[in-house]
């Protein structure tokens, strides 16, 4: 009988724990799923930009000879690869050449290297700009490579 009696005021108590902690459990898999996405496409863009820099930068088709050509280049060749993503309008993606600083008589010689920073913007599309009444904008990711392109004449 004393079971019973301890017993009597616990109905329901199973069923109210479950409506508590189900919305719960569910947004921190959103916020999870959210955040492998984003680690996912940084990986990629990581890969992706490396690999347009080294290509379309470093020996830039005929016509690409000029500084803002190769960056032209290297953004197409940098969207075209985050196709997919891209599409999904939830990413912005740009490129800046940043000159390096060398030695100006070694630059004359060998010509200057050239700095490329591509920046990764991505707004998750779960929760907008706020997540659970934290106000967070556009994640950002950064990836920058250093090349020395190629000029045409120049023997080494």
């Amino acid at each position: 009988m004393g079971l019973k009696a301890a017993m009597r005021g616990q109905h329901g108590q199973m069923a109210v724990e479950l409506a508590v902690c189900i919305p719960v459990m569910i947004s921190l898999a959103l916020v999870a799923f959210e955040l492998i996405t984003y680690l996912g496409l940084c990986a990629r863009f990581d890969r992706v930009v490396a690999e347009a820099v080294r290509v379309q930068a470093a020996s830039p088709a005929a016509s690409a000879y000029t500084a803002s050509a190769r960056r032209g280049a290297v953004q197409t060749a940098i969207v075209e690869a985050m196709e997919g993503a891209v599409a999904q309008a939830r990413l912005r993606i740009d490129t800046q050449l940043v000159q390096a600083k060398d030695n100006p008589a070694c630059a004359a010689v060998f010509g200057a290297n050239e700095t490329y920073r591509a920046t990764l913007s991505y707004q998750p599309w779960l929760f907008g700009q706020t997540i659970f009444g934290s106000d967070f904008g556009r994640l950002e990711h950064s990836a920058q490579n250093t090349v020395q392109p190629y000029r045409p004449g120049v023997l080494f």
